[in-house]
């Protein structure tokens, strides 16, 4: 059997022909995003945290204020509905420092959870690193900030304005017929009891006032018939008396002899056996005829605007009414409420600073170190809005802008070398 063999022209080939082509596939440059459905579930989860976290708190500062809320509505004869509403006033005013603080603890336990399950590695093996993840969370912070400013601006001062006008139209209410018969009241330097007269618009009154005049006398006024008009557009309600005794009596001498005495061990003293009851330095009767007594400082209704805490952020910055002129008060009082805000853009990477140290060791403190860190942020920041508040409003907000980026700046640069710890579990045993 012949072999046949193939012609050696046919074995040899251009040196062009036996090149071999290689084609390198470059990786794609445009940045790995984070899943969208991933990132609905993470901000979901960090959103409805923070919102029982929020309500945690304001139900734990409601339960502090309960006390001085039945006690001012008792003093003032508030009904049921009205303390119901004190309380629903009183909300708004711890709601500028709770939302920070919801928020870093809702970004830490959920960012935790996902670490310690893996989940945050399985990305970082695609490519997406723990910061942009943190970044997403800044979304969340600079949304909790525009909440921030619209509550403590708006929000916060028509609670406060509501709770001074439902107090006011109690006491108003009380002193018109609402007090109850036999039961003393006080208001300031005031301290009535009133009982119901023949006719509705009057009533029998007992009036005491402490430091009625310059000289330190108290008044005691026993009317038989009394009225209330008012307020008027000043704020002040007007007594009208009718058929009234007016008693001014001189304080009590003063009680510097008593430690003497007790000191000399002497219980006879002169000056003690001598002492009689206090009697009236001047007695003032009128039977027919109309005293009117402004009692400004009895019940006064000042204006809105009267407290720097009932001003909105429109009035501070001038497009407000026209008759409220922002002055150091008010400026401090916006440099207090932009600064809380500005917290809630701080508070995502202070989480992942404590979530970067929280090992089996740390667990327990790294997120009330967090928690005392930004609450000293506060205080710092409050402090330098009360100190550059007599500098204006425009330097203090740029100085609170840059004093915002030094933190944010310094607390990615202190994170970064332990960016690691924020993907890698620590929490399970290996």
């Amino acid at each position: 059997m012949a072999e046949r063999y193939m012609p050696a022209a046919n074995l040899t080939r251009p040196a062009a022909a036996l090149t071999l082509t290689t084609t390198v596939v470059r990786p794609d440059s445009r940045p790995v995003v984070i899943p969208r459905l991933y990132a609905r579930k993470y901000l979901g989860r960090i959103i409805v945290q923070a919102t029982l976290i929020l309500l945690m708190i304001e139900l734990i500062f409601i339960a502090e204020k309960l006390n001085d809320v039945l006690r001012a509505a008792a003093d003032q004869d508030v009904s049921t509905s009205g303390i119901l509403l004190l309380l629903l006033y009183r909300t708004p005013e711890i709601f500028n420092v709770a939302a920070p603080l919801a928020l870093l603890a809702a970004i830490y336990r959920v960012t935790l959870r996902f670490r310690e399950e893996r989940e945050l590695l399985a990305l970082s093996g695609v490519g997406v690193g723990p910061y942009r993840l943190l970044f997403l969370t800044c979304g969340v912070g600079i949304a909790a900030q525009c909440l921030s400013l619209a509550v403590g601006g708006f929000i916060t001062p028509a609670a406060v304005f509501a709770q001074r006008s439902l107090l006011f139209e109690s006491s108003v209410a009380a002193l018109r017929g609402g007090i109850t018969s036999g039961q003393f009241y006080w208001f300031g330097d005031y301290t009535i009891f009133a009982r119901r007269g023949r006719e509705t618009s009057t009533r029998q009154l007992f009036l005491h006032q402490s430091r009625a005049n310059q000289a330190g006398e108290d008044r005691i006024v026993i009317a038989r018939r009394a009225s209330l008009d008012g307020p008027r557009a000043d704020g002040v309600l007007v007594l009208k008396l009718q058929d009234f005794d007016s008693f001014n009596f001189r304080p009590p001498a003063s009680n510097l002899q008593t430690p003497n005495v007790a000191a000399a061990g002497r219980s006879d003293c002169a000056a003690c056996s001598t002492a009689s009851p206090a009697e009236p330095t001047s007695i003032f009767r009128v039977a027919n005829y109309e005293q009117h007594l402004e009692l400004d400082d009895l019940l006064r209704f000042d204006p809105r605007g009267h407290n720097a805490s009932e001003w909105t952020l429109a009035d501070i910055l001038g497009f407000g009414s026209p008759a409220l002129v922002a002055g150091e008060k008010q400026i401090a009082e916006f440099g207090h409420r932009l600064s809380r805000s500005l917290l809630c853009i701080v508070a995502p990477l202070l989480a992942g600073l404590a979530l970067a140290l929280t090992t089996r060791r740390t667990q327990a403190i790294a997120l009330p170190f967090a928690c005392g860190a930004l609450m000293g942020i506060d205080l710092s920041m409050s402090f330098l809005s009360d100190e550059m508040a007599r500098l204006g409003l425009a330097v203090l907000t740029l100085v609170l802008l840059l004093a915002t980026a030094f933190v944010f700046i310094l607390t990615i640069g202190v994170g970064w070398k332990w960016q690691d710890g924020i993907v890698r579990p620590a929490l399970v045993r290996a």
